[in-house]
């Protein structure tokens, strides 16, 4: 229940920063700097609850938040289509597993066949 409440607070529009925000429980102006497309922001404010882990390893961000864009880069995922935005996530996941299997091991991840004529074998095994 705790963490749940924790999660409410640090996902709305509650104006408090303070020491308590800064060190004890993450504040929603520090998890919004979290999911913010700004280039200063990218790799900062980790911290799922605790922003001390934040303070310890250097991620912590305490700059302007005023300026700060929320979403992702890519236009792949900023899509005006709900459904496609609820499951881009897993579809580019298995695109790049796909790719991945493709080329570190030479088969189709789909059908277990190789992709290539060759396959894993070589070309003096080809019938």
């Amino acid at each position: 229940i705790t963490f749940g409440a924790i999660g409410l607070v640090k996902h709305s529009a509650i104006p408090w920063h303070g020491w308590f925000g800064k060190y004890v429980i993450q504040s929603p102006r520090d998890h919004f700097i979290h999911h913010s497309r700004v280039r200063e922001h990218h790799d900062k404010n980790f911290a799922n609850y605790f922003p001390i882990w934040d303070h310890l390893f250097g991620t912590y961000y305490e700059g302007d938040a005023d300026r700060a864009k929320l979403g992702l880069d890519r236009d792949y995922f900023n899509q005006t289509d709900p459904f496609r935005e609820t499951i881009a996530t897993e579809i580019r996941f298995f695109q790049r597993a796909g790719q991945a299997a493709k080329a570190t091991c030479g088969i189709s991840p789909i059908s277990g066949k190789p992709a290539s004529p060759q396959g894993l074998s070589g070309p003096e095994e080809r019938r």
